[in-house]
């Protein structure tokens, strides 16, 4: 094979491999995947895409319908990303507590700690107890989530459309709740 030809190839192979189709940002999208004793109602993130840094709102209904004693968390983090006309999800390595990782519900980070605070408590401040009481709901929850609360460790996601599984998962094993969600980083 010829010098020319060669380098032509592998320009070539080189620009399909790497080829980009730009895709439109996804439109925030979830989905009650499982499980009976975590259910949410209704789940909305806004600005689409998430802008980091940057100020979103997030507003969401979930009612508790079990126990969760020693429950754990299991989140699967994908990256979509296009290579020529095809469509690759390349999951996201844990890093920094950030990404594909599994987590105890009780000891999460902080921006979920502040999201898991039902305003129940007697004097109408957030009763952060954990594990949320059998019945327990989180109605109507609506916050500002600002660029300060987002921990660092994120700023290693780039822009991008992402989809993600979060599972809750009993002591035994057993699926507590779960969701599916597609959303977009700016």
């Amino acid at each position: 094979m010829s010098m020319t030809r060669f380098i032509f190839s592998l320009c070539a192979i080189l620009c399909i491999a790497n080829s980009v189709v730009f895709a439109d940002n996804y439109d925030f999208e979830w989905e009650h995947c499982g499980g009976s004793d975590v259910t949410f109602t209704r789940l909305f993130v806004y600005p689409m895409p998430i802008q980091l840094p940057g100020t979103g709102r997030l507003n969401y209904n979930v009612t508790v319908n079990g126990l969760l004693e020693s429950a754990k968390v299991s989140v699967e983090l994908t990256r979509v990303i296009w290579i020529g006309w095809w469509q690759v999800p390349v999951t996201v390595p844990c890093l920094l507590n950030y990404g594909s990782c599994p987590y105890d519900l009780c000891n999460p980070v902080d921006l979920v700690k502040q999201l898991m605070c039902p305003t129940t408590g007697p004097d109408g401040e957030p009763d952060c107890t954990c594990p949320p009481a059998d019945g327990a709901h989180f109605d109507d929850r609506d916050m500002t989530i600002t660029s300060d609360m987002i921990p660092t460790g994120l700023s290693i996601f780039s822009s991008g459309n992402y989809e993600a599984k979060i599972t809750i998962r009993h002591a035994d094993g057993t699926q507590a709740g779960c969701l599916d969600i597609k959303f977009s980083l700016g």
